[in-house]
């Protein structure tokens, strides 16, 4: 079958329709582009379909950097220019904001796409040393990868060769430096993959905390914000459920006091407290709905809302406008160039 790719949708799916007007969506195709495509499933309202050729080229495809780019899992975006894919980003970010006309959109944070990530999964089975292969479990090897900090290609060069296929977790360093605040961290808990997307991050949160002198910080894995936080000689009360996460917070938190309890259990600890501000930064899925109920009975004049899944986290920052909060400010934070994801946060002001 073949398509002119109409337009790109949330998040970088390409759109087209059939000569009996069922959309057809599939990957790896810029808007303009004539492709030729197979069907790989077929639904009442729409089909997926692979490409099979691109007849037609837009002008911001590029050749990839990596060889192993289309087979290896590891990235999506490399056929086109970083410039289009920063442009995409924004677009649905900005998207899905549109029921907020309040919000005021800061300058997105894009850093370069080589050599920016400072922590990867790599994969070994057999000989094979790498990634996954997209959609499977077989391994990619490779010898480097471009978009890794060096020493994250130094460490796969060196991961040894195992039979069973298995997924490690790698830093480039188990102390990280982020504008200005060293972290201790582990293969074992989460951490942001982009140093400079995450120092803007940090910025944003920080200056959004504004004077207020008691502060919460809701899924505070190692201490990522509450370092921060604290260091203005504010009160910080830290809530975090995986106990892997407690011995990296007690090297990088001086005063904080850190709870190891989930979020929705922490309401009886938080019971006396008078936050002014909160951040927020929950799994994928978005915050339960105990978790909400906690946060949003202690009514904090100021909520920073932090996600790495924009389409889940809306759902809650609907929640909290309708408890009588105004989406002020929002920025984009690409924390994982070349791939799908995006890294948000929004400021709520208690109205």
């Amino acid at each position: 079958m073949i398509l002119r790719t109409e337009k790109l949708i949330p998040f970088f799916v390409s759109l087209s329709h059939d000569s009996n007007g069922k959309a057809v969506l599939y990957d790896g195709s810029l808007d303009g582009e004539k492709v030729e495509v197979v069907i790989t499933e077929s639904k009442k309202d729409f089909c997926k379909a692979e490409i099979d050729r691109i007849l037609e080229a837009s002008s911001d495809r590029v050749e990839p950097i990596c060889p192993h780019f289309g087979i290896c899992g590891g990235c999506d975006l490399l056929y086109m220019t970083r410039k289009r894919e920063c442009e995409e980003k924004e677009k649905a970010f900005r998207g899905f904001f549109a029921e907020f006309p309040e919000v005021r959109f800061l300058p997105p944070v894009f850093p370069d796409r080589e050599r920016s990530r400072i922590r990867a999964a790599f994969c070994r089975n057999g000989k094979a040393k790498g990634f996954f292969q997209k959609a499977s479990h077989d391994v990619v090897n490779i010898g480097c990868c471009p978009l890794l900090d060096p020493a994250l290609n130094a460490i796969l060069a060196d991961l040894p060769e195992s039979g069973k296929v298995v997924s490690d977790d790698f830093l480039a360093s188990d102390a990280i430096d982020v504008a200005g605040f060293r972290y201790h961290v582990g293969n074992d808990v989460f951490f942001q993959s982009n140093a400079e997307s995450a120092a803007a991050l940090l910025e944003f949160v920080v200056r959004s905390a504004g004077d207020a002198a008691h502060v919460l910080d809701i899924y505070a894995g190692v201490g990522f914000f509450s370092k921060a936080l604290e260091c203005k000689g504010r009160t910080v009360v830290a809530v975090e459920e995986n106990p892997k996460c407690l011995r990296y917070a007690r090297k990088n938190l001086k005063s904080a006091a850190y709870h190891n309890v989930k979020a929705e259990d922490a309401g009886y600890l938080l019971r006396n407290s008078n936050p002014g501000f909160a951040v927020i930064d929950p799994p994928r899925a978005g915050m339960t709905d105990k978790a909400f109920e906690v946060v949003s009975r202690l009514k904090p004049a100021r909520i920073v809302y932090v996600s790495c899944a924009i389409d889940k986290s809306i759902r809650d920052i609907r929640r909290f406008a309708d408890c009588g909060y105004r989406v002020s400010e929002a920025q984009l934070f690409d924390m994982a160039p070349a791939t799908r994801h995006i890294e948000t946060a929004c400021l709520l002001e208690r109205l």
